[in-house]
């Protein structure tokens, strides 16, 4: 989850904060979860995310 501090460093319209779902978080709360187990990803553990094509 994103801090305050991370946060700051993006000025907006590059930043935004909102409400999702239960269900929704709860979903992928269970996708992270899951890719946390499968690639052995400890807390602390730095790893890159390619988001999009």
């Amino acid at each position: 989850m994103p801090t305050r501090a991370m946060m700051c460093r993006y000025n907006p319209p590059n930043r935004s904060i909102k409400w999702v779902p239960l269900k929704e978080n709860r979903q992928q709360g269970g996708i992270i979860r899951t890719f946390f187990g499968r690639y052995h990803v400890l807390p602390g553990d730095k790893f890159y995310v390619q988001a999009g094509a």
